[in-house]
């Protein structure tokens, strides 16, 4: 029996290269989400949710855009809900049956009944996701 990754490596060997690949992977995300964090902090990126897209010029003249897109998610807060749900017709409220909102109609009641939609706030809860980064390189046609 080999202690390398040959025909027949070790139950140790792999335990030991697999916690080492695990290391190495935590590692790079590390890295990637700090490498993140700064590009966003540097192009001021800083909307609540929505994206933006940075073009940008390379040293060698070729063109690139950085998109970054901030996800929200809604929820609905059960007990806020429950206090209020009364104040609502059955067609007006606007919430699917697993107790999450429907943004849709979440929409239209900010439009149609902004009363109704201020008491609605004040069960939905809003969760910023993390902001995603997409990076497009352009070929340059120039050279």
């Amino acid at each position: 029996m080999q202690d390398d990754f040959g025909p027949n490596p070790s139950p140790l060997v792999i335990a030991d290269r697999l916690a080492l690949l695990k290391d190495m992977r935590a590692d790079v995300n590390r890295r990637v989400h700090a490498a993140e964090a700064l590009l966003i902090e540097a192009l001021g990126f800083d909307r609540p949710k929505g994206s933006r897209s940075y073009p940008m010029r390379n040293d060698d003249g070729s063109e690139m855009r950085i998109e970054i897109t901030r996800p929200v998610s809604y929820s609905l807060d059960r007990e806020e809900w429950e206090l209020i749900e009364d104040s609502f017709e059955e067609d007006e409220k606007p919430i699917r049956t697993k107790y999450e909102p429907e943004m849709k109609a979440v929409a239209r009641l900010k439009a149609e009944a902004p009363e109704l939609y201020e008491l609605f706030t004040r069960a939905l809860v809003s969760k910023p996701g993390k902001p995603q980064i997409k990076i497009e390189y352009k070929e340059n046609h120039g050279d």
